[in-house]
């Protein structure tokens, strides 16, 4: 999964395929694992702090994903460290942070005063005209691709990538017509902007977000013929999108 030229998207994305396949072993060597009795970890009772030295060690020693081991004890952890985007962020609450208590938990705050900043910064996002337009590019990518590769493009149908490339184009002419004089907007307003530019609002924006997701899936699997790296600029609009109508923070 990883090589010299891949960057963090690229990693989290062939991670994700390979373990949703069962073809990582060194994930699937964790059922059933214990470390050494002379290894860090293997008494329960008395577990020291494993640095990332100690865990890339055990890891490519006995052939086990460190990431996966240390999510494997945060069920029964007494103490969790994570960087605020952990918290802010759902999907890494629900997926990496899954098997924590919540309920009976204490969340303490280091460097609390720059929660402000943080909270502001993960709610605010650039979007360009040519953000818009490299989206568009993807979708006709994708589109082409339906034709030489269609075992990998089957999950999304070529009317439903036709349609979001209406909305796009939609999108970008409507971006061409708002005044020059102001480039800010509040969140209620890019809630305007987004229904009035792509009819994306509450009740629709999931079902848009769906069909997206499928774009940026096929670009990644295919980014070694694409020639393309990083996040796609569909997974980038995803974001904005999740940004504007927000989720639950239950």
């Amino acid at each position: 999964v990883k090589k010299s030229e891949a960057v963090a998207a690229d990693i989290n994305h062939e991670c994700n395929r390979l373990g949703k396949d069962r073809k990582c072993r060194f994930r699937n060597s964790l059922e059933g694992f214990q470390p050494e009795s002379n290894e860090p970890g293997a008494n329960p009772n008395v577990q020291p702090v494993m640095d990332m030295e100690d865990l890339l060690t055990m890891g490519k020693t006995r052939k086990v994903c460190p990431f996966y081991y240390t999510r494997s004890l945060i069920e029964n952890a007494e103490l969790i460290l994570v960087p605020y985007n952990y918290l802010f962020d759902k999907e890494a609450r629900t997926s990496t942070l899954s098997d924590v208590p919540w309920k009976n938990s204490v969340v303490i705050f280091d460097e609390a005063h720059n929660l402000e900043g943080f909270a502001s910064d993960s709610a605010s996002f650039d979007l360009t005209s040519v953000d818009v337009a490299s989206c568009i590019s993807e979708l006709e990518r994708v589109l082409g691709y339906q034709q030489s590769m269609p075992e990998i493009t089957e999950r999304i149908s070529a009317n439903n990538l036709i349609k979001l490339k209406a909305i796009f184009l939609q999108l970008e002419e409507y971006i061409q017509q708002l005044s020059n004089d102001r480039n800010v907007f509040s969140g209620e307003y890019m809630m305007k902007i987004f229904n009035e530019g792509m009819h994306i609002n509450h009740s629709n924006h999931v079902m848009f977000v769906t069909e997206a997701k499928k774009v940026s899936e096929i670009l990644m699997d295919l980014r070694s013929t694409s020639g393309s790296k990083g996040q796609t600029k569909m997974d980038f609009f995803i974001g904005c999108v999740k940004c504007v109508f927000g989720e639950a923070t239950e």
